[in-house]
């Protein structure tokens, strides 16, 4: 890009005299206005303005051009310089944004007498560096299914493994013999690595219609700069790489499931852990009859279950971290 500099000469002879010879003529004026040639996103551009003015100080006036640019992408557009023993300057800072637009280009004027006398010198081409990146909103997005008389809460959290932490984003309450689409926006977690947790609250089997709080989970993705599939797919070396659960030892805490899912999924709905199942579940009147997408799905079978805890949990992990 070829960056133009116009200066131009402005004579002024004094009033009320006749111009006698080009001895006695006061020397033209002369402005020159320079800067360099790109300014950065969140950065600021130093113009350096110089002009032989009469007296050696005076006030003269900026402003851009938009070629390319919009106001929106600096502080001011216009604004004044004063000039102290024939030079001075002024700064055009650039926003920083959050929005991926590519390079552009604006032009630089400077007036003499007002905002909008004659452009006595000019920059033109000038760029703005893009250096922001739009943000990728990350979604975590699966579709549930719980069902039974005596259904109890499922939950997911997001472990920050930045943090450390565990972060509760949903609740399940409902009882529905449907597979209901649930999605998770993980803004919150941008730049950090996460790992992803369900839980679902199981009863023991002494306790009246234990055996009607089946939950399921299918079709799940994490959405970010790319796309995850966490899904179930029967396949087991697969299945087991991608999500671990918890034993039959009663966790009192959804954190202490979450923390203790260190083992590998069961083949079969058998026990009170979380399995890969296809097909209808082995009760009636609770549990998916199919998956959602697909043949398998991740499933929690409470008719097998032998806890003598009153209340505990049962957790689906995810094994690795991912990046947002």
């Amino acid at each position: 890009m070829r960056l133009g500099v116009t200066s131009l000469s402005v004579t002024r002879p004094g009033p009320g005299k006749k111009k006698k010879s080009s001895a006695s003529s006061p020397p033209p004026i002369v402005y020159n206005l320079t800067a360099p040639t790109s300014v950065d996103e969140g950065a600021t551009l130093v113009c350096n303005v110089s002009a032989n003015l009469p007296s050696g100080d005076g006030t003269l006036y900026w402003d851009i051009s938009h070629v390319t640019t919009n106001a929106s992408d600096f502080t001011a557009v216009s604004g004044t310089v004063t000039v102290s023993s024939q030079s001075g300057s002024f700064n055009i800072s650039a926003v920083a944004d959050n929005t991926t637009e590519g390079a552009e280009t604006f032009d630089i004027n400077l007036r003499t007498g007002s905002a909008s006398g004659p452009i006595v010198s000019q920059i033109t081409g000038v760029t703005v560096n893009d250096t922001s990146i739009t943000p990728v909103t990350s979604y975590y997005n699966f579709f549930s299914h719980n069902y039974g008389s005596r259904i109890r809460t499922s939950k997911v959290y997001i472990q920050s493994q930045t943090t450390g932490l565990w972060t509760h984003m949903l609740s399940i309450t409902s009882n529905s013999n449907q597979w209901i689409s649930r999605s998770i926006n993980l803004q919150q977690f941008a730049g950090h690595q996460i790992k992803i947790g369900h839980v679902h609250q199981r009863s023991a089997y002494h306790l009246t219609g234990y055996y009607q709080n089946d939950a399921a989970v299918d079709n799940m993705r994490l959405v970010s700069s790319t796309t995850t599939d966490l899904s179930a797919t029967g396949v087991v070396a697969t299945d087991d790489a991608n999500w671990a659960t918890n034993g039959n030892g009663c966790n009192s805490s959804e954190i202490s499931a979450l923390n203790s899912a260190t083992y590998n999924l069961a083949n079969t709905p058998t026990n009170q852990q979380w399995c890969v199942n296809t097909g209808p579940t082995g009760s009636s009147s609770t549990g998916p009859s199919s998956a959602q997408t697909g043949s398998h799905y991740f499933y929690f079978e409470s008719s097998s279950m032998q806890s003598i805890c009153n209340y505990d949990y049962a957790a689906l992990l995810t094994k690795n971290a991912y990046q947002l």
